[in-house]
């Protein structure tokens, strides 16, 4: 009976923090589709949209250095608590909107939220996640990031072609469900009980078990081009509808956005029916090829094979992610899970930021299609590190054996 109890909270636990995810990243998401507005009503230029990435990444940085291993210390509820009335007050910075000041504000509080949620939320999630099947809490994250962030652009869209005085409502939705998702995660079981030590665990540091350092450079390789890219959409895709395919309907920013998001899910799905790191390497050469398709597309404004391509990049991107992730996670311990989901992503935020930073400065001065293009080439050059790093560690194992 009391197995039963608490296999009941666990599942509690489990679909509450899966919720929690996919929430707070569709409430990050749900400004991009607006962007476009954000400029003729605010005077945002292409310089702060580029930069509103980095303020959302630098954000999630902060929390992963210095907030990313506190529930293995406080315990998961009470820092998903944290987690969640960060959000909220993001939403809010974006329903009293009125400059481009509260703008990148609000991005700072969103990455705040994302970057806390990367750890705790992700860490509760693998915690609560079914023993059956061991990669379930990898393929559960990765999936609930790209379907909130998918949901989000949507949503926020959405309700502004119906009636363009709705631009704030979204944002009072999403704090409405946060207050449920605090509701269903103290409903489940706390996994982690508290010990002393919590203000030491929040002096910045990247800890990282002895066993997966080798992982460290191809993760390094492939969090950075696939994330990077991420951020080139999340600033650009509305921009993208207008610039390159003519159309101003914010479904169609939206859907630029969510095409690369969504899909990933579909990738990370397939991370089983993989040997080791051929999740990796077909991933990555499967994004760099589709990357190029892209580039094409957009050159000759293709909308149709642009979303196409996108679409499948997308997948190649959800399978390399995926792949690195549960390579790593499998070999780490329930003690280090927070600790080690935060050094993931702490590569993947903050070598995303110094990428979204350096165009930033430039966005202004040249076309948006060279910008395009340098991304490809970088996801290119990430391909050939993932190449080479995963056959250097196979190299190293069959000489072992």
């Amino acid at each position: 009976m009391q197995k039963d109890k608490e296999d009941l909270k666990r599942k509690i636990g489990f679909i509450g923090a899966s919720i929690t995810m996919i929430l707070i990243y569709a409430a990050s998401s749900s400004p991009i589709p607006l962007y476009a507005m954000y400029q003729s009503m605010f005077g945002i230029t292409k310089n702060i949209l580029s930069m509103s990435a980095v303020f959302y990444f630098i954000g999630t940085v902060i929390s992963l250095l210095m907030f990313g291993r506190l529930s293995d210390y406080i315990g998961r509820h009470k820092t998903i608590l944290i987690t969640i009335i960060l959000a909220i007050l993001g939403c809010f910075s974006f329903i009293i909107i009125n400059n481009a000041t509260i703008f990148l504000i609000g991005r700072l509080l969103q990455g705040l939220s994302c970057g806390l949620a990367s750890s705790c939320v992700a860490a509760y999630i693998v915690d609560t996640a079914s023993d059956d099947k061991s990669s379930l809490g990898a393929i559960v994250t990765s999936s609930a990031t790209m379907i909130g962030l998918s949901i989000g652009v949507f949503g926020g869209s959405a309700l502004v072609e119906l009636n363009p005085n709705l631009i704030s409502t979204i944002f009072v939705i999403w704090i409405l469900t946060f207050i449920i998702c605090a509701l269903l995660i103290f409903s489940g079981k706390e996994t982690v009980k508290p010990k002393k030590g919590a203000f030491k665990s929040m002096k910045p540091q990247i800890k990282v078990p002895t066993n997966i350092k080798r992982f460290i450079p191809i993760a390094a390789a492939i969090f950075i081009g696939t994330w990077a890219v991420g951020g080139f959409y999340q600033a650009f895709s509305a921009t993208m509808s207008i610039e390159q395919f003519g159309v101003s309907n914010k479904l169609l920013g939206a859907a630029i956005f969510a095409s690369l998001m969504a899909p990933q899910i579909v990738g990370s799905s397939l991370v089983d029916k993989f040997k080791s790191f051929n999740g990796e390497r077909v991933g990555m050469v499967g994004f760099a090829i589709s990357m190029v398709l892209i580039i094409v597309s957009l050159k000759y404004s293709l909308v149709v094979p642009f979303l196409i391509f996108n679409i499948i990049s997308a997948m190649f991107i959800g399978l390399s992610f995926t792949s690195i992730m549960n390579a790593m996670l499998e070999r780490t311990s329930q003690t280090d899970r927070a600790g080690v989901l935060s050094t993931i992503y702490l590569i993947s935020y903050g070598g995303t930021a110094i990428v979204n930073l350096v165009v930033g400065q430039i966005a202004n001065n040249i076309p948006l299609l060279t910008i395009a293009i340098g991304y490809c080439c970088f996801v290119i050059i990430t391909c050939v590190i993932t190449l080479i790093g995963t056959f250097k560690i196979s190299y190293e194992d069959s000489e072992k054996i």
